[in-house]
């Protein structure tokens, strides 16, 4: 009886932890792709050497849906009523929804530029979530009208 016992408590735990491992390479066959789409779009906007990588923060505040996940173009848009920095949003373009800020420490020089450029400028962004609470981004977004 204790045998068949044992030999089901390894069955059992065997399975679970098997289940668990496949689990984790499906998440990471999907970042995977999602990290090669990202990386082949970034390559077409650095060719044109206009364009500058930039962190994003508080996308853990814009209430993201599953379709906000991953790559999308978007706007960077600076904002002109922040009393406190010169913050920089980033908007989906085909709904226009807020998606997330570059960080304060990189955005002084590109919140001028996009000033000047009407107060919007193309973006491209990569939006990941790792872990159960951890929500990554970054972005692509023109940051200079001529070569450096």
């Amino acid at each position: 009886m204790e045998t068949f016992l044992l030999i089901s408590i390894t069955i059992v735990t065997a399975i679970w932890i098997i289940r668990k491992e496949n689990k984790k390479l499906k998440n990471t066959c999907r970042l995977h792709r999602a990290n090669k789409t990202f990386s082949e779009e970034c390559v077409k906007l650095l060719k044109y050497e206009k364009y500058g990588c930039y962190k994003l923060t508080g996308m853990q505040y814009k209430c993201l849906k599953q379709a906000d996940y991953g790559v999308h173009h978007g706007y960077a848009i600076a904002e002109g009523n922040n009393q406190y920095d010169n913050a920089v949003i980033i908007k989906r373009k085909d709904n226009g929804k807020i998606i997330a800020c570059v960080e304060n420490d990189e955005n002084r020089q590109l919140h001028d530029f996009i000033i000047q450029n009407k107060g919007k400028v193309h973006a491209l962004y990569y939006i990941w979530k790792y872990g159960k609470n951890r929500i990554y981004g970054c972005a692509y977004i023109k940051n200079r009208d001529e070569h450096r």
